[in-house]
């Protein structure tokens, strides 16, 4: 359990959270301002038609607030300094995300344009996540 969680306070490499930051960032950012085609690209027609999901304000309004959301967490991620610990509970936290993109893939919710876009951005957070905590040394 000691490798899967270091202990607190351990001293952890920086650049990969500059790395989850700007990835958060970016992300959200798309998201903010440019919703219609976030929501385009990602949602299937069986989910909402094409041309009523775009219009959709109350759809609007959710994916800006997840946007917006990003990028708060984005700029937190950038701003302040994990340890080994906090790159490890981050990893492990990510775990579902990969189930979610997977099962709303496979319900046909999701395109596979957003799932694999969500899937990239899952692999660079645990890829980043594995180097902090220590589970993968890089020389």
């Amino acid at each position: 359990m000691d490798k899967l969680l270091p202990a607190a306070g351990q001293a952890a490499p920086r650049t990969p959270q500059i790395v989850m930051g700007a990835c958060w960032t970016a992300m959200g950012a798309a998201c903010v301002v440019f919703p219609e085609q976030v929501l385009r690209l990602s949602l299937s027609p069986k989910v909402l038609p094409e041309g009523k999901k775009e219009k959709d304000p109350s759809l609007q309004l959710m994916t800006q607030c997840f946007g917006a959301q990003a990028v708060m967490c984005g700029i937190l991620l950038c701003s302040s300094k994990l340890d080994s610990r906090g790159y490890a509970i981050w990893g492990l936290a990510l775990l579902p995300f990969f189930w979610f993109d997977y099962s709303f893939w496979k319900r046909g919710t999701l395109t596979t344009f957003g799932a694999a876009g969500d899937l990239a951005g899952n692999l660079v957070f645990m890829a980043c996540s594995a180097v902090g905590a220590g589970w993968v040394k890089i020389d």
